[in-house]
């Protein structure tokens, strides 16, 4: 199908050749041939960048949040006027600048983030610590603006774990005949009992999908997924499913595409009494001993999250390598034939518009 592709202007062009010889000079076919390549290549790279992007959740933890204050300034400027005899002036004017309130929190990594004021006092609540006054030492008009900032005093019990979304290249999710993965639709998913990757709330996202805990077991995979976010860009996600097979754990990691490279999936099968009936998890990890001894304690243990962490956080400490997709540099993105076909077509409509412009023009050959 991409032969096919760049194959379109030097058909269009050899039709141009045999039919409309005398309207073309050979500039022309130039004109035709050249953009047609770069266009066709440009459409493919586009595709190939869509099909291969992907989203990956990182875990962090709040080190500060801070509070702006609204302020304003002045900001002078030089107007250039020509009055009724012609003659050229200057004057100055200037424009009161407001800026409003905002709030924001810091990661560990230093960097500042914006975040809503219900966002703000979620993490200051947690944060319970007393507001620091910082002079922002501003150039303002009549208004001075100035911060009060909440620092994390790095108890585990105030711990704010939060998450932001990073965009990254997913060559696996683009060649699913290499890894085989089942092709599965939103729909189907649905149909099926597959879950999606939660949304992110007040700047965290729910690492437990299907079945509700108590505010401290959830709290203890947030806390995880926090602390060894940063430290070996790990991320625990506990799917339960009720009354399903086990089979729908593969199907999962079908939906997912084996899961994004920091990632560690555990699903667990539940009957109508909460009793664990299967077990199962994946990851791109390396070393299989953290997805094995994550399935094998949900098989032999009663539910408590709290446990599960305890357990399983010096196994993430020791055996836990992120995967480098860069190893999977070698893999081809393979485009749908609905978009090769949408290539195609744009690149008829491309050259039929060339084409006549080539024969109505006046060059002649």
């Amino acid at each position: 199908m991409e032969l096919l592709v760049f194959l379109i202007p030097f058909f269009v062009s050899a039709v141009l050749l045999l039919f409309f010889r005398k309207q073309t000079t050979w500039w022309e076919h130039a004109i035709l041939i050249i953009p047609s390549l770069l266009v066709g290549a440009a459409m493919i790279w586009a595709f190939e960048r869509v099909e291969s992007s992907d989203t990956e959740y990182l875990g962090s933890y709040v080190t500060k949040v801070r509070y702006y204050e609204p302020w304003n300034e002045q900001e002078e400027h030089i107007e250039t006027y020509t009055d009724d005899k012609g003659e050229s002036h200057t004057r100055t004017y200037y424009t009161t600048v407001n800026h409003p309130e905002r709030w924001t929190y810091y990661d560990h990594s230093g960097c500042e983030r914006n975040c809503s004021h219900d966002d703000f006092s979620t993490m200051k609540r947690r944060l319970s610590v007393a507001s620091v006054f910082v002079d922002m030492h501003r150039h303002y008009y009549t208004r001075d603006g100035d911060a009060y900032e909440y620092r994390w005093d790095g108890q585990p019990a105030t711990l704010y774990s939060v998450t932001r979304e990073h965009e990254y290249e997913n060559k696996v999710k683009a060649s699913r005949s290499v890894f085989k993965f089942e092709d599965i639709s939103e729909k189907e998913a649905r149909r099926i009992g597959l879950y999606d990757y939660p949304d992110i709330r007040l700047c965290d996202q729910q690492p437990i999908i299907g079945a509700k805990f108590s505010a401290r077991q959830e709290r203890a995979i947030r806390v995880l997924n926090a602390r060894y976010g940063p430290k070996k860009e790990f991320r625990l996600y506990l799917l339960f499913y009720r009354n399903k097979p086990l089979s729908i754990a593969d199907r999962q990691r079908s939906y997912w595409q084996g899961g994004n490279k920091n990632e560690l999936v555990v699903c667990v099968g539940l009957d109508s009494r909460n009793r664990v009936v299967w077990s199962d998890a994946f990851s791109w990890c390396d070393s299989p001993v953290l997805a094995v001894k994550s399935r094998d304690w949900f098989l032999s243990h009663r539910i408590d999250l709290c446990a599960f962490a305890s357990y399983i956080e010096p196994i993430v400490q020791k055996e836990w390598e992120r995967k480098e997709f860069s190893d999977f540099k070698y893999l081809s993105v393979e485009l749908s034939d609905k978009e090769y076909w949408a290539i195609i077509i744009i690149m008829l409509l491309l050259n039929i518009g060339l084409s006549v412009w080539v024969v109505t023009n006046n060059y002649k050959n």
